[in-house]
């Protein structure tokens, strides 16, 4: 199956679309995003622990979702925040996480299982830098398997190339489509489907085909540029 990629400019729009013209809110998406992250966490590495690291915005509140599910399927958690001051929805998946007891802190207390980078998503520019950036660099240093959430923090958006201090080529669970610079630049990109109508594609000039109709997520064997 051909499947296009899309633009930041592009997939900004589709985010604004889908809240103002279709009333999907973006609370609804982060579920979604979250539960199949969680999914395919399990598939790929069935791990008895997972250390979430966790954005202020939307990818992070995807990761807090993930988080949730993956304590339902019995794994253990550790939630490390790059920020306490969260964006107001993804502060209210933290809440839920607190009410169960999960670990919280600001640093990674963990030298095994896996890692859920849920920093930073497709709108991430330049080398990360501050406590995302120290967060990168320990992530690396553990040597643990990592798995990103839509974009890999540190995947340079712009050229598809990864900064120096990146998390370097994790398998990928983009949201929606793949977005520009992706093709070729990640080798093991999954897609996920988050609810968005081909209804809303087609308003920013991108006529899908049928792609979900098995599963709400697959990998991209190839991904062609309509």
């Amino acid at each position: 199956m051909d499947v296009p990629s899309i633009t930041v400019d592009q997939m900004r729009e589709v985010d604004r679309l889908m809240v103002e013209e279709f009333g999907i809110a973006l609370p609804q998406m982060m579920e979604n995003a979250g539960r199949i992250l969680a999914e395919l966490t399990i598939e790929l590495f069935a791990p008895n622990r997972a250390t979430v690291l966790v954005g202020k915005g939307y990818n992070g509140g995807g990761g807090l979702v993930a988080a949730r599910y993956l304590h339902n399927k019995g794994v253990d958690i550790e939630v490390v925040l790059s920020t306490p001051d969260l964006q107001e929805v993804p502060m209210r998946r933290l809440s839920t996480l607190r009410a169960l007891d999960l670990p919280i802190s600001n640093s990674m207390q963990h030298d095994d299982g896996i890692i859920v980078d849920a920093l930073l998503g497709y709108n991430q520019l330049g080398v990360p830098t501050g406590r995302i950036g120290n967060l990168v660099e320990a992530g690396e240093e553990s040597r643990l398997p990592v798995i990103s959430l839509d974009v890999p923090t540190g995947f340079d958006m712009e050229t598809g190339n990864y900064h120096d201090i990146s998390f370097n080529d994790p398998p990928t669970l983009t949201l929606g489509l793949p977005k520009a610079n992706m093709n070729g630049n990640i080798k093991d990109l999954w897609l996920a489907d988050i609810g968005i109508p081909k209804e809303v594609y087609k308003m920013v000039g991108l006529d899908l085909p049928v792609m979900f109709r098995e599963s709400d997520h697959f990998k991209l064997e190839r991904v062609t540029l309509w």
